[in-house]
């Protein structure tokens, strides 16, 4: 399953901006790490070690720009199912069953009654909170993270070759991966497009 495509928007980030790069990240010496390569480029930074610590300064500090990686061409699919090849070649029913019951579950929780998903959240990570929550499903919707770009035709979890493509051509030419790789190997369509779900997202 993958983080659709975002809205374009033109929020670029430029040294000395009027607000400071916000830095979310639990490990403080990698926090530490980030504040100071920020700032060698020109950049003030804040941090924080959490979601919850995040919003509490957002409460405070000026609207902040935001910048999703996805708008400046890091168009890799995320949040995605993985299992062996062998249970698709011999349980692909069970595999189909399995998208399709995450996918449903996916337009429950952010056009449905989140209520019980949030119960477990908060039980299996205590420093959920029900406003962290309710903030994070607003900020997936208004910035089209789950559900947008092909999704809105194919449902959620929607793919493409072109896109597996495209990202694999950017990694390749940045020298991250060989171009012998055979990624095709690496993920397949066969499950997902089929527009389960569609029926569950509010008209507009």
């Amino acid at each position: 399953m993958d983080s659709a495509d975002s809205p374009t928007q033109d929020h670029r980030l430029t040294p000395r901006a009027p607000c400071p790069v916000l830095i979310v990240e639990d490990d403080e010496d990698l926090r530490d790490m980030m504040a100071q390569m920020l700032s060698i480029e020109g950049f003030s930074a804040a941090s924080v070690a959490n979601g919850q610590e995040a919003l509490d300064y957002l409460h405070t500090a000026p609207k902040p720009n935001v910048i999703l990686l996805a708008d400046y061409g890091f168009n890799a699919y995320s949040t995605l199912i993985e299992t062996r090849t062998e249970v698709v070649d011999k349980k692909p029913d069970l595999v189909q069953r399995f998208v399709d019951a995450s996918v449903i579950g996916w337009y429950n929780y952010l056009y449905g009654d989140n209520k019980p998903g949030n119960a477990m959240i908060k039980q299996l990570n205590p420093e959920m909170t029900d406003e962290l929550l309710a903030y994070s499903v607003a900020k997936m919707k208004e910035y089209g993270i789950v559900d947008s770009g092909d999704t809105l035709k194919d449902g959620i979890g929607a793919m493409t070759d072109a896109r597996v493509a495209s990202f694999f051509d950017k990694m390749m030419r940045a020298g991250v991966v060989s171009r012998d790789i055979d990624y095709r190997q690496a993920y397949t369509l066969r499950f997902a497009n089929k527009g389960v779900g569609l029926e569950l997202r509010p008209k507009k």
